[in-house]
């Protein structure tokens, strides 16, 4: 039993799987009536479009992460600042002190949750516009002379 090089050209792709060829393999098919060198430039438009609105999420997340990490920082920041602050005198003072951070915190809080949702909504929107934007066009190529709303 032989075992096979790494460096063979057979398992080249990822996983060690033997790669293809898909592009050589439609320019290979002689099929009457069907321009295969539209069919790839149309595939590869397809796939480009698919890596766009996938980098659009990426970025989308990585904004979320970093407002994410804002945040965080932000209530270490205020938790370190109010155990500066000491404890207050009276009972009574303790109390007014502690609804007034609870109301902050929940204001706070809500405004990040808001501020997260538009960011990650934002990013999605994008990329859905790019699939859609993507499909019109090709449904423009597929009928011509169709007017799309």
């Amino acid at each position: 039993m032989t075992q096979k090089n790494s460096t063979d050209e057979t398992t080249s792709s990822p996983f060690g799987l033997p790669s293809l060829d898909i592009e050589s393999l439609f320019r290979q098919m002689q099929i009457p009536g069907i321009d295969m060198e539209s069919l790839i430039d149309a595939e590869r438009q397809n796939i480009e479009a698919v890596r766009q609105a996938n980098e659009t999420l990426v970025q989308g997340w990585q904004a979320v992460a970093e407002q994410q990490r804002g945040i965080l920082e932000s209530t270490v920041e205020r938790w370190r600042q109010t155990m500066e602050q000491g404890t207050p005198a009276t009972p009574s003072e303790a109390m007014q002190r502690q609804s007034e951070l609870a109301r902050e915190a929940f204001d706070e809080a809500l405004a990040n949750m808001r501020e997260l949702a538009e960011i990650a909504a934002k990013s999605q929107s994008e990329a859905f516009d790019i699939i859609r934007n993507r499909v019109e066009q090709r449904l423009s190529e597929l009928l011509p002379g169709q007017k799309s709303d």
